[in-house]
């Protein structure tokens, strides 16, 4: 059984949640873990979350590498 790292709190919640996102299921069933007979499909609300998240934390990299060599 998969156990999430994330939990429901920490999870963007997206007006129209799609049941078979791995993020959605967590927000609308979080007592039950996601189903493991289904493929981990991520909703465009939430995969533009995350490609933010990896953005601002590559942007946040290079200013700190930036700012050691400088």
């Amino acid at each position: 059984m998969f156990i999430a790292s994330m939990q429901p709190k920490d999870i963007l919640v997206v007006p129209q949640p799609v049941a078979q996102c791995a993020y959605c299921w967590y927000v609308l069933n979080p007592s039950l873990p996601y189903p493991e007979s289904w493929s981990s499909t991520i909703c465009p609300n939430h995969e533009n979350w995350i490609l933010n998240q990896l953005a601002t934390r590559r942007a946040k990299q290079q200013a700190e590498k930036a700012r050691v060599q400088a």
